[in-house]
């Protein structure tokens, strides 16, 4: 299963914002040690950029974007030059999407004294951030991203069922994407190299999670088995989600398949107001004698004039709910209906 990403880094203002306050005050390093501009502009030990302008206020904008468009050239090439090699064992480059506005708010933003050529009513600063400073800032929000899509993945790996184990694979990646992992990898990378050796493998194990959920997943062919369901498009509904995600339907039944269930129990009641139904949807996969996988719910009376009526209005009101709550249930999320 190839996938491209897309590494929006309006990182600096998205990610970072929340570390600092007002981090365009900062005139010093925290230590109070002043550094000399040789220093800051040469030295590996920090990211710096000189601005120049009409004034104090357009030479730290200008010294501030140079800083921004850093991180957005080098996170650029460095995604750019990764490849990944997919099923069919040809390459394929990660494409990257980066844009660091030049007004974005970066997180430990040092400036020097402004200087000022009286001759030519010109303006220079140096806006610098200390790499080691900002590490130890920014370090927690990526390790714990890493720690919630490491424990998943290393789940994932240790469970022998096949449906187990993508469930997990899946609920990993959609982890990684909504804590915005790779983007927080990509700048890591950029803001402190040495963070490269420590999240590698991490790194790695998103970039090919794909591809095994793909190979997990070829192995979860399923066949529906359809109790109470008559008149109803549940199992097709069912069958749409599953293979959305990326199950393999099967059309008939086989002992190498899972067997998916789809049971649907409606009491009815008969009311001076019209017909009323009370419907139970329950869904379960099964592996032999082992369930993989369940989900049930019991919805909300629905009723109409007639009984025809009603049955059409509870049809659509269930396949609305599985349609948003099963795949929420397969990922292991918590329902927000």
């Amino acid at each position: 299963m190839q996938k491209h990403f897309l590494v929006c880094c309006g990182l600096a203002a998205v990610l970072l914002a929340s570390c600092v306050t007002s981090p365009a005050l900062q005139q010093q390093p925290a230590n109070g040690l002043r550094v000399s501009d040789e220093v800051l502009l040469s030295s590996s030990d920090y990211i710096a950029y000189r601005g120049r302008g009409s004034s104090a206020e357009a030479a730290k904008q200008n010294a501030h974007a140079g800083i921004s468009r850093y991180f957005s050239s080098r996170i650029s090439v460095n995604t750019v030059e990764k490849t990944r090699v997919t099923d069919s064992g040809s390459k394929s480059v990660l494409e990257n999407v980066t844009q660091v506005l030049s007004d974005t708010e970066l997180f430990a933003v040092h400036y020097t004294e402004v200087r000022t050529d009286t001759a030519q009513q010109k303006f220079s600063v140096i806006a610098y951030i200390d790499r080691e400073e900002a590490w130890r800032m920014y370090k927690p929000k990526v390790q714990a991203a890493v720690d919630s899509f490491t424990g998943l993945y290393t789940q994932a790996q240790s469970k022998n069922d096949s449906w187990e184990k993508a469930l997990l694979f899946l609920k990993a990646h959609k982890t990684a994407e909504k804590e915005k992992l790779p983007s927080l990898l990509q700048f890591a990378f950029t803001l402190y190299p040495d963070s490269v050796d420590l999240y590698r493998q991490t790194e790695e194990r998103f970039a090919g999670l794909p591809a095994e959920m793909h190979k997990t997943q070829k192995k979860c062919s399923f066949f529906i088995e359809e109790v109470n369901t008559a008149q109803t498009q549940l199992a097709e509904v069912t069958r749409e989600i599953l293979t959305q995600v990326g199950f393999v339907h099967a059309e008939t039944d086989s002992v190498n398949h899972y067997r998916c269930t789809v049971m649907l129990d409606a009491s009815k009641a008969v009311l001076p107001a019209g017909v009323f139904f009370t419907p139970s949807v329950s869904i379960s996969v099964s592996s032999g004698t082992k369930t993989v996988f369940s989900y049930s719910k019991t919805l909300k009376r629905i009723g109409a004039s007639t009984e025809h009526a009603a049955w059409q209005r509870m049809h659509a009101v269930i396949c609305n709910h599985l349609r948003t709550a099963l795949p929420q249930a397969l990922l292991g999320l918590t329902e927000t209906n």
